[in-house]
Parts: structure tokens; C-alpha cells; sequence
């Protein structure tokens, strides 16, 4: 069985106006579910992101968690919604009740 390295990380960025001062910031976790043949040489790979100032919503935005993993980010988030890359928008797929 392939060996599962799921990553955390803790990303911060800014967006500067040309006189230097912040016009927007991103806070954010990303989650990451991978073998170690798709950390090295995948295309596919699952991943999530977490902004901190939107708490309990994610959003995948690449690839299939798989059953345990689904749970276990249903067990941490109320809403649970997936970026399209083609249409540039996000899709709810789960929502507590």
C-alpha cells in the first residue's frame, strides 16, 4: 500500500499599491494529500485551501480527497466547496446541516 503524506501549510501574502501599502492580504492553510510518487511527480494531487478570516469554509481546489479524507474535513468544516478552473468559480459540494 502506497504511503499517504498529507501536508499543512500555512501560506500569507499582499497585494501592494504603488506606493507600497497593503491593498489586500490572503491568510490562508493549504491542505495537501499525496503518495510519495505524486509529491515527486504528480499532476493530481489533492489539494484544499483554508482562509483563516472565512472560518469554517474550504475550498478543494485540485484533485479527489477520497472517502477518509472527505470525512475528515466534514468532521472540521461547516461548508465544503470545489474551485473550477474553467469557469473561475466555486461550487458548495457538502454543508452542514
Amino acid at each position: 500500500m502506497t504511503e499517504l503524506k498529507p501536508r499543512i501549510v500555512h501560506n500569507y501574502e499582499e497585494i501592494l499599491r504603488d506606493d507600497g501599502t497593503v491593498e489586500m492580504s490572503y491568510n490562508y492553510l493549504d491542505y495537501f494529500l499525496l503518495s510519495e510518487e505524486e509529491f515527486y511527480y504528480g499532476e493530481d494531487m489533492f489539494y484544499a485551501r483554508h482562509y483563516l478570516d472565512e472560518p469554517g469554509d474550504l475550498i478543494i481546489m485540485s484533485g479527489d480527497p477520497g472517502e477518509a479524507m472527505m470525512a475528515w474535513l466534514q468532521q472540521r468544516f461547516d461548508r465544503i466547496r470545489r474551485f473550477s478552473p474553467p469557469t473561475r468559480r466555486y461550487e458548495v459540494i457538502w454543508e452542514r446541516a
